[in-house]
């Protein structure tokens, strides 16, 4: 508004100049300072808005000489005008609540179009006061969440300043689970260990409930920049291969990486068995118990790990339902029946055929 408090002894010491037993006293008008009347007492508000000129008057203490002819001009510098930020928000990579800032671009915010200025961010009001301990960016925040500094904005010719607050705001990153490999039996061209592979089925397990936005890539370069999302199914194009899964929070971008394994599973190599031929019972119609399982160790090959199964057709054995009783009657003869290996550790299975 044009006005401010002065205190005016601060000038005595330049206007004594060295003179000692000297009296200085202040007044708006050269007729007071001639009378010695109206003294200005400190701290003195001006008023005449901007800049006043008063009077300053000298008088020796021993022979009351005095002079009355020196003028003091008060001047009212204008304060900067630093425009306040807005929050400046980082991402909390550790989720611990401190993280680093890069608050070197506040500094046009807050200057605006104003120039000849010297911005500097403080720690607390007392250091931007005294302008000390100014901080360099980046500036790793040492209060959890939420932390406000105070920008200083300096006249460069006046040393007048002003400041404003600088919130500074720490988010959390996306957190990942434990997450399981993707495994799929090689079903689809048996041999080659590749199988197609649908991503989205993911989705849920990843997320795990958060407000995150989900893309999967192939490299972590990709995955920490968000580039080249996989879209739709997926081959893989080794076994295992790993897999990088990008989470990214709908509200502040934060995002994080993380990582699960894709894994095709080899089908069980079945032997395909003889024929498993028996005499017929009593009655000679062709049917009787067959104990089936007598040809288990042959159809597995000596593998222990492969359970075997057998089926009226290749639908049940495919599904792995409606399981043959051991033993089993025949409904004719010969008869085909259908077997199903499957190893017990990854559930992949394979089929074959038993006369």
């Amino acid at each position: 508004d044009g006005f401010s408090q002065f205190n005016l002894e601060d000038k005595n010491t330049e206007i004594l100049n060295g003179q000692t037993d000297i009296t200085v006293s202040y007044h708006e008008s050269i007729v007071d300072a001639q009378n010695g009347t109206n003294a200005i007492v400190s701290p003195y508000i001006n008023t005449i808005v901007n800049s006043q000129v008063n009077y300053d008057r000298l008088i020796n203490n021993i022979t009351q000489c005095v002079n009355s002819t020196g003028s003091l001009d008060i001047v009212v510098n204008p304060l900067p005008t630093p425009i306040p930020p807005p929050v400046l928000e980082s991402c909390d990579i550790n989720n611990d609540g401190f993280t680093e800032f890069d608050i070197s671009g506040v500094e046009a915010i807050v200057l605006g179009t104003q120039s000849g200025m010297t911005v500097s961010f403080h720690e607390s009001q007392s250091d931007a006061d005294s302008n000390v301990n100014p901080l360099n960016s980046p500036y790793n925040s040492i209060i959890p969440d939420l932390q406000e500094l105070i920008v200083r904005m300096e006249n460069d010719v006046t040393g007048c300043y002003a400041t404003t607050m600088l919130t500074l705001q720490s988010n959390p990153v996306p957190e990942f689970i434990s997450i399981s490999e993707y495994i799929l039996c090689d079903y689809n061209n048996s041999g080659d260990e590749s199988e197609q592979f649908d991503l989205s089925s993911k989705n849920t397990e990843i997320i795990n409930g958060q407000n995150t936005s989900i893309s999967y890539h192939e490299n972590q370069t990709e995955a920490e920049l968000g580039l080249n999302p996989i879209v739709g199914l997926y081959n893989n194009i080794s076994n295992p291969q790993l897999l990088y899964v990008r989470l990214e929070d709908n509200l502040t971008g934060c995002a994080n990486v993380g990582t699960f394994n894709l894994q095709v599973n080899p089908l069980p190599i079945l032997v395909n068995p003889s024929s498993l031929d028996v005499c017929d019972d009593g009655v000679p119609d062709g049917l009787t118990e067959i104990d089936l399982s007598v040809k288990d160790n042959e159809i597995r090959g000596g593998n222990s790990s492969y359970s075997i199964t057998y089926y009226i057709n290749q639908l049940d054995a495919d599904m792995g339902v409606n399981q043959l009783s051991v033993p089993y009657t025949n409904t004719r003869n010969p008869q085909t029946i259908y077997v199903r290996g499957e190893d017990i550790t990854t559930g992949c299975y394979s089929t074959t055929t038993l006369d």
